[in-house]
């Protein structure tokens, strides 16, 4: 491990680690290594979003080189879940290719990782490939347009940490809330849906709160 010393340590976990001193140490050892090589990862998504993140790393045969894998596989990590992807090249470093490919496989430490990332969210194989650096693809973000529409159905729910909230919206004007303590959420939004449904009215517009229909006029804070 690195010589850390961190000014403050939770009373619960004595040995808790905080990444930004962990990644600080390991950056002053490549920077101190004269075999140091340039090293990057392209997360891309079905559609042609690549997100690419360039970094260095230290020698294959450096004395601590294990420290790595460690490195980029808690890289690999943030990156899927700040910014997404299913498709991973690894670029100037064959050996980390490698391992990543083996945590981020099926049967992996990183399983929940690789079939929520795959399948379950892009509907594509997870996949982790070694890949030249000069190869790599470049950064390429996908744009969006934002529809600006207004009309159709919408549902939102916070777990917050002392109570939940669901909202249920039909075509703007036609809005259902709820909030409430220890009820499973799944049932709350399936009761605002049948709700916002049972009211709902083309020809008319009015918003609801708390259950209590009000015809007039929406307040002022919503």
């Amino acid at each position: 491990m690195l010589p850390l010393a961190p000014s403050l340590r939770p009373s619960l976990e004595r040995d808790f680690v905080p990444a930004a001193l962990w990644n600080r140490a390991y950056r002053a050892l490549v920077d101190a290594d004269p075999g140091s090589r340039p090293f990057a990862l392209a997360l891309r998504a079905p559609g042609g979003a690549v997100s690419r993140y360039d970094s260095r790393v230290l020698g294959s045969n450096h004395p601590r080189a294990t420290l790595t894998l460690l490195y980029a596989e808690r890289l690999l990590k943030f990156l899927l879940w700040q910014r997404g992807g299913c498709h991973v090249s690894v670029g100037g470093a064959d050996e980390v290719a490698r391992h990543l490919a083996a945590v981020y496989a099926p049967s992996g430490a990183r399983a929940f990782d690789h079939a929520f990332m795959g399948e379950r969210t892009y509907r594509d194989p997870f996949r982790v490939e070694a890949c030249p650096l000069a190869e790599l693809p470049a950064e390429m973000v996908a744009a969006l347009p934002v529809g600006r529409h207004l009309d159709g159905c919408r549902i939102g729910f916070d777990l917050g940490g002392s109570d939940r909230k669901a909202a249920a919206v039909i075509d703007v004007g036609w809005y259902i809330r709820r909030r409430s303590r220890g009820t499973p959420i799944s049932s709350r939004i399936r009761r605002i849906i049948s709700r916002a449904s049972t009211i709902h009215s083309p020809g008319r517009r009015a918003i609801y709160r708390g259950w209590t229909r009000s015809a007039a006029a929406p307040p002022a804070s919503t």
